[in-house]
């Protein structure tokens, strides 16, 4: 990772909430198939976590997809901005691995945004 990435424990949270995410905010409109799918990526992603706290060296593109990326990031600024736009689960799960949404400064919040997002450039 070049040095604008997040570090591991950055991306374990970036992993734990991504997943924690789909499993108490089912996609609108989505299918059961749909909702199944991202239920298994979910159990993916905690294994994925699980294996960077262990140590095992993984890049984040093994598992992590730009999507959880996206989900996430957009998850956290709209808990900043705007809670009132995101449900109870989608806030729960925002503020338990992500407690700089609540911090007076926006700094910690958007350093961690643009570490994830250099997660996305090629």
């Amino acid at each position: 990772m070049d040095d604008d990435t997040p570090d591991l424990a950055a991306l374990v949270r970036l992993a734990r909430c991504a997943a924690a995410l789909y499993r108490a905010v089912p996609r609108e409109g989505a299918g059961i198939q749909v909702s199944a799918d991202e239920i298994a990526h979910a159990g993916a992603l905690d294994v994925f976590a699980d294996e960077l706290e262990s140590g095992e060296e993984q890049g984040p593109d093994t598992v992590l997809r730009p999507s959880d990326i996206r989900a996430v990031c957009r998850l956290l600024i709209d808990v900043r901005r705007n809670p009132r736009s995101v449900s109870a689960a989608e806030a729960r799960v925002a503020r338990e691995h992500f407690p700089e949404v609540e911090a007076d400064s926006l700094d910690p919040l958007e350093a961690l945004i643009a570490g994830y997002t250099a997660l996305l450039r090629p």
